[in-house]
């Protein structure tokens, strides 16, 4: 039997791995044992550890390591800690393989500590770039540390085996999210309501002005709201507290964090996603939505037809939202989606 290990670091991966998460746990072939590390246990950022037992799984390890200091600093030292409590786990727990998801800071640090262990890794999601952000160093690096490679597609394929020098183990399986999105059977709908999701830039830190340009906007916009607060990046907190300062009022629903149904229904019956997360990109186009992507993050990455790009300017913003009702209703599809990802990995890693 394999015994495997899965890292997750927050809400940001839990969505893409359930799929995968929920066959390997009765796959009578494998040994699972899921690790809860980043913000999962942190109040702040919704206790999304409960995810995990609502969905009938169970964690094995709980690993504490992300403070609330956002400097560069305490992202470093965090960084330092999660490689200290995760090669403590490691020395009395071994694994044939830890499956890695991405390009977060305390994922890198926590696919090092594997390395003098010789655990293999599973990485999904490599070959992907976001040149607004440090996460392609992290991404990068876990890509290089890593045995196996899932990518979500043809093109991230190609730059992996750039990266390693190797087509050995580097598989296109589509996103994950996108089977569990098929999966939910959610009828998207047509309202007034905006899904607004804008995480820090952490490669040109000018946030504070940026976030007052983006709420200057959406207070010039006529229709409602909801938010989601921003992941634990550099300056996250400068972020975080001016969107809880000024988006305040009936036309705004604030949220540390959604329930992947309640998340996935706001996607579907939203007027449109708007912000600079990932999922615009990547999940936004399997409901028939638009995506507003906002200044410079998710720069490099593959857009469909269904997202708009505009710089972080009040006036950019409210052109990019207007021109929505001239495109009509999208039906392009998305370019991300492969059926059966979760029993591609599956048997890759099982054979």
């Amino acid at each position: 039997m394999n015994k495997i290990a899965l890292i997750s670091c927050g809400r940001s991966d839990y969505n893409i791995y359930l799929p995968l998460i929920k066959k390997l746990n009765i796959n009578p072939t494998i040994k699972l044992d899921i690790i809860a590390a980043g913000t999962h246990s942190m109040p702040e950022y919704g206790n999304t550890i409960e995810a995990f037992t609502n969905d009938g799984l169970e964690v094995k390890h709980i690993v504490n390591t992300i403070s609330n200091n956002d400097t560069s600093g305490g992202i470093a030292k965090s960084m330092a800690d999660t490689i200290t409590k995760f090669s403590d786990l490691w020395e009395f727990n071994s694994y044939d393989l830890i499956f890695v998801l991405g390009d977060r800071y305390e994922m890198f640090a926590a696919a090092t500590s594997t390395i003098p262990f010789n655990i293999p890794l599973a990485h999904l999601h490599g070959g992907e770039t976001t040149l607004g952000a440090i996460d392609d160093k992290f991404r990068h690096s876990i890509t290089a540390m890593s045995t196996y490679h899932f990518t979500s597609s043809e093109e991230h394929k190609k730059r992996v085996i750039d990266i390693i020098g190797t087509d050995k183990n580097v598989f296109n399986v589509g996103t994950l999210s996108l089977e569990f999105i098929n999966d939910l059977n959610i009828t998207p709908k047509h309202t007034n309501n905006i899904l607004f999701c804008y995480h820090p830039e952490t490669v040109n830190l000018n946030n504070e002005e940026s976030i007052n340009d983006v709420c200057d906007a959406l207070d010039s916009i006529d229709a409602t709201f909801t938010v989601l607060l921003p992941n634990n990046d550099t300056d996250h907190n400068v972020v975080r507290d001016i969107i809880q300062k000024r988006l305040v009022g009936s036309k705004y629903k604030i949220s540390k964090a959604l329930s992947y149904n309640e998340y996935y229904t706001e996607l579907a019956n939203c007027k449109c996603m708007l912000g600079n997360s990932s999922s615009g990109i990547y999940e936004a186009a399997s409901f028939g939505k638009y995506a507003i992507n906002i200044g410079d993050r998710q720069k490099g990455r593959n857009t469909g037809g269904n997202v708009i790009h505009c710089s972080i300017s009040k006036d950019e913003i409210i052109k990019s939202y207007n021109k929505i009702d001239s495109l009509g209703e999208w039906g392009g599809g998305n370019i991300y989606y492969k059926p059966e990802t979760s029993n591609k990995i599956i048997k890759v890693v099982n054979d």
